[in-house]
């Protein structure tokens, strides 16, 4: 009993001695916590993301509006008329959500200026039209005999249908990349997708690879396609960064920290944020888009020590192997000059001297 007495004190202070400096940390970072200022709420930025959510919406009531149309015109009906006003008008209200989200979305930027345009206008056309159907389907639903509103709203909406999947395709192009479509395609379908841009446009043209940028093109450059292009390329840039210009590649995005110190791996932000923990908020690529192998973190690492030479991806989309001068044609040499033999020396290649013309008969 007295062993247990004596025991039970020694590990109370053994926990404090433990816990103490921890308890202390723990409260000195709750207090610089609460000491930071806390960034303003937007509520234009807390929207924005919502329009990946809210954009399925019309799509599903455009589409059924139209499947409804085409089956009225063999099952035409007063309650199905009511039934596609019904549909539109939903349409059209999510359309507005749809969109105003959208508009603060791409203000946000990172994404290609040309892309985000193509889209935002065929999105407030796919509004603009969807209102209309709408407000003419409303005027067939009130005299169902008139025959030419009914032809209008039947153009209206099909060009609705057309100009919405034109958006949605734009859509996916900002969020997936412009090659979302093939990705999985057959062998054939690749295959045909690449040799079609070649055989519209002219030949690249070959520009020869310093030696100092092979180990880029060789080892670099393949990872940064597979694992961060997509989300860091011409089409789609994150945080305002781009993988694929040198320029963009070294001086950062939104953080304002210099992602590669060419020379100093450590001190450079993309090897922070490679090497962060899966599960943390800040690792690149962030968790389900496909981590990098401890191997690839180590020679990105290495090219970063060694001083970054990088080479921009438009440039070297055809010039993976050096290009070698050709080969100098030696010169024909000039015929010698025959010399000319001296007068009365029989030469048989000599020009031979015209005979006196005879004088003409009188």
């Amino acid at each position: 009993m007295t062993k247990t007495g004596s025991v039970v004190p020694f590990l109370l202070l053994a926990t404090a001695v433990l816990l103490v400096p921890e308890l202390a940390a723990l409260a000195a970072d709750v207090a610089r916590g609460a000491a930071a200022t806390p960034a303003p709420f937007e509520l234009g930025k807390f929207l924005a993301p919502f329009h990946s959510v809210v954009l399925h919406y019309p799509i599903g009531f455009v589409t059924m509006a139209v499947i409804l149309e085409i089956y009225s015109r063999y099952r035409p009906s007063l309650e199905l008329r009511r039934v596609i006003t019904l549909v539109m008008g939903l349409a059209a209200l999510s359309c507005v959500v749809a969109a105003a989200f959208g508009i603060l979305r791409a203000q946000g930027g990172g994404y290609d200026d040309k892309t985000v345009e193509v889209h935002r206008w065929t999105g407030i056309a796919v509004t603009a039209l969807t209102i209309i159907g709408w407000l003419v389907h409303q005027r067939v639903l009130r005299d169902l005999t008139r025959a030419g509103v009914l032809k209008l709203y039947r153009v209206v909406i099909a060009a609705d249908l057309v100009v919405l999947v034109i958006a949605g395709h734009e859509g996916g192009n900002l969020t997936h990349g412009s090659n979302y479509l093939f990705e999985g395609a057959p062998a054939m379908v690749q295959f045909a997708k690449d040799i079609m841009p070649e055989a519209m446009s002219p030949p690249p043209v070959e520009i020869p690879v310093e030696e100092s940028k092979r180990g880029f093109v060789e080892k670099i450059r393949p990872i940064l396609e597979a694992k961060c292009i997509k989300c860091h390329g011409p089409d789609k840039m994150k945080a305002n960064y781009r993988l694929d210009v040198a320029e963009s590649a070294i001086a950062g995005g939104e953080s304002g920290k210099p992602a590669i110190k060419p020379g100093d791996a450590f001190h450079s932000n993309l090897a922070r944020v490679i090497l962060l923990p899966k599960d943390h908020d800040e690792v690149m690529p962030p968790s389900g888009k496909g981590l990098l192998t401890t191997e690839e973190i180590v020679t990105i690492i290495n090219w970063i020590q060694e001083g970054a030479p990088f080479a921009d991806f438009g440039v070297l989309a055809k010039t993976d192997k050096p290009v070698t001068a050709p080969e100098a044609k030696p010169k024909p040499e000039p015929d010698p000059v025959k010399p000319t033999p001296p007068a009365g020396t029989d030469d048989p290649s000599a020009p031979k001297p015209l005979a006196p013309l005879a004088p003409a008969p009188k």
